[in-house]
């Protein structure tokens, strides 16, 4: 009777999983229409959307860099369950490929709820290094067994070494306007001042996650009609004894 019942609530449920990647977004709304969320990763080639990335140091006048990641906010968290259970598998930030982000034993620090992650940029820097130009290069930050929830909020901190508070340092970054009487907004990497001169850019960031979730599974019909039948003829084995 008890593994009866136990095999009929394995029917009531089943985890799916999935792999995701959740990008800095652009809130867009063209003119008389309805706002819509795109990636703004890469350049949306769209004519209502100017949008201008850089990845040379010389214009970033800055030592240190904090923003927020909202990650209900970010381009593909529309695939996520406010129920998911979601597991951080890497932040991905592009930065210049030169190696001007990870010089002078710069420090990135994540953190959200009570969970905290601090590394050397040059551990965790890929790109062509040198003086290589006006190219992409990545910040990968692996935490391990962090699990976020849909409301999740990050906060990235990246600092200079001690005693290196004047030294200047790159990320790759987006700058977005309107044309055409649209309207655009950054979504999901929030409070950061990159004090440059375009006025409205932010950093360019990959968030992979794991989603899992428990769905309902419903049984066929002749399945739940011979799990109910065998319940009965064991309830009614059990009276005759």
């Amino acid at each position: 009777m008890k593994k009866t019942i136990i095999a009929l609530m394995a029917l009531a449920g089943a985890a799916t999983a999935a792999d995701l990647s959740l990008t800095t977004g652009i809130l867009y709304t063209p003119a008389g229409g309805e706002a819509t969320l795109i990636s703004g990763y890469t350049n949306p080639s769209n004519n209502n959307i100017g949008y201008s990335s850089n990845y040379w140091p010389g214009s970033r006048n800055l030592s240190s860099l904090d923003f927020t990641i909202t990650l209900s906010g970010l381009y593909g968290a529309s695939e996520i369950n406010d129920t998911d259970t979601i597991t951080l598998s890497s932040l991905k930030i592009k930065v210049t490929g030169s190696g001007w982000c990870q010089d002078e034993g710069r420090q990135i620090t994540l953190t959200t709820g009570d969970y905290s992650y601090t590394a050397e940029l040059e551990d965790i820097f890929t790109g062509p290094g040198g003086n290589s130009g006006n190219v992409e290069g990545y910040l990968t930050l692996s935490p391990k067994g962090w699990t976020l929830s849909k409301d999740s909020i990050l906060n990235v901190s990246i600092t200079p070494a001690e005693g290196k508070t004047t030294d200047n340092f790159s990320v790759a970054s987006a700058d977005i306007y309107g044309q055409n009487n649209a309207s655009v907004a950054w979504s999901g990497v929030t409070n950061v001042d990159m004090t440059d001169n375009w006025g409205n850019e932010a950093p360019l960031i990959q968030l992979n996650v794991t989603t899992t979730s428990s769905t309902p599974a419903v049984p066929e019909p002749t399945t739940a009609t011979l799990s109910l039948l065998a319940l009965a003829g064991l309830a009614a084995r059990r009276r005759r004894k």
